[in-house]
């Protein structure tokens, strides 16, 4: 219902989060965590359907173990530096070899640990913007407007 009147919004800052965790799936601490669309569940990143990246975990979870469950535990996502006003600058190793021309470009998480760009992504979860290429293998990939990108692909 739209306001008719002043309102309070209650705000948080950017920082840590935390998240229940898909059944049957380890996260480790440092990995690309994301939710799949319609569960709602932290999930260590991978080139998946419906994939929404939201962050890296400050710890490792196993929600293997015996009774497990959806949401059965929790993971603490780190959604950037403590104080900071957007996410960090990631550094990050890319699946495949990458020339100094994909800086600019649109990185896609291909695992919890890897990212890529467009022709060697299926499922296109967006993880940033490639700032610099380091070398073949690694980039350091800005993920400030993530939100934006995956609105707009």
């Amino acid at each position: 219902m739209a306001l008719s009147a002043e309102t309070q919004v209650t705000t948080r800052p950017l920082g840590w989060l935390t998240m229940p965790v898909a059944d049957n799936v380890i996260i480790y601490k440092g990995a690309r965590v994301m939710v799949v669309g319609g569960t709602g569940y932290a999930t260590p990143a991978a080139d998946t359907s419906g994939g929404i990246y939201v962050g890296i975990a400050r710890e490792t979870v196993d929600n293997t173990v015996s009774g497990h469950t959806a949401g059965g535990v929790s993971v603490t996502i780190e959604r950037a530096a403590a104080g900071a006003t957007l996410d960090a600058l990631h550094e990050i190793t890319m699946a495949t070899s990458i020339a100094q021309s994909a800086v600019g470009k649109f990185a896609y998480l291909v695992s919890d640990n890897t990212a890529d760009v467009v022709a060697n992504s299926t499922n296109k979860v967006v993880y940033g913007r490639i700032l610099s290429r380091i070398n073949s293998t690694t980039a350091i990939v800005d993920t400030s407007d993530r939100w934006t990108l995956a609105v707009l692909l």
